[in-house]
C-alpha cells in the first residue's frame, strides 16, 4: 500500500511504505525508493546512493527488530518527503513499525561497529584536561 503520490513529494507531500517482516525488506525498500526518486527527476547516480543507504536502514530495522524479537506482522515503514529548509533536501527514513517496546541504551565505544543505542554526547571522546602553565 502507497500513502502519497511520488510526484507530490515536490510539492511538499510525502509517501509512506510498509516493509515486509522477513529478510526481503531490504530489496522491497531499493524499489520502493527508485520507484519515488524516478519521477521526481533524480539522476541514476542519486538514485543508486538512495538505494544503498535505504538498503542498509531497512537491514539494520530488519536486524535489529528481529534480533530482539520484535518482529510484527507490521515490518517496517519506509518514508519519503522533502524538507525545504534550510536547504531542500529529499528525506528518507526506515522505522520499525513496532511501537511497543523501546531500543535498549547500553554501553558502547566509539567505534563500535553495531548497536551504540546511546545518547550522542556518549558518542564524542571527552575534552582533554586544561593543563596549567609550565606543566606538560
Amino acid at each position: 500500500m502507497l500513502t502519497g503520490e511520488p510526484t507530490g513529494i515536490a510539492a511538499g507531500g510525502a509517501c509512506a511504505f510498509p516493509l515486509p517482516s522477513d529478510a526481503s525488506t531490504a530489496s522491497q525498500a531499493r524499489s520502493l525508493l527508485a520507484a519515488t526518486m524516478h519521477p521526481l527527476g533524480f539522476a541514476s547516480d542519486q538514485i543508486e546512493d538512495g538505494e544503498l543507504a535505504v538498503s542498509e536502514l531497512a537491514t539494520n530495522a530488519y536486524t535489529y527488530a528481529s534480533s530482539a524479537g520484535r518482529l510484527t506482522a507490521a515490518g517496517q515503514e519506509l518514508w519519503v518527503w522533502a524538507r525545504t529548509c534550510p536547504t531542500p533536501e529529499l528525506v528518507v527514513s526506515v522505522f520499525d513499525a513496532q511501537r511497543e517496546t523501546w531500543p535498549i541504551i547500553r554501553d558502547a565505544e566509539l567505534l563500535d561497529e553495531h548497536g551504540k543505542g546511546s545518547p550522542s554526547s556518549r558518542l564524542f571522546p571527552p575534552a582533554p584536561a586544561p593543563t596549567s602553565p609550565g606543566h606538560a
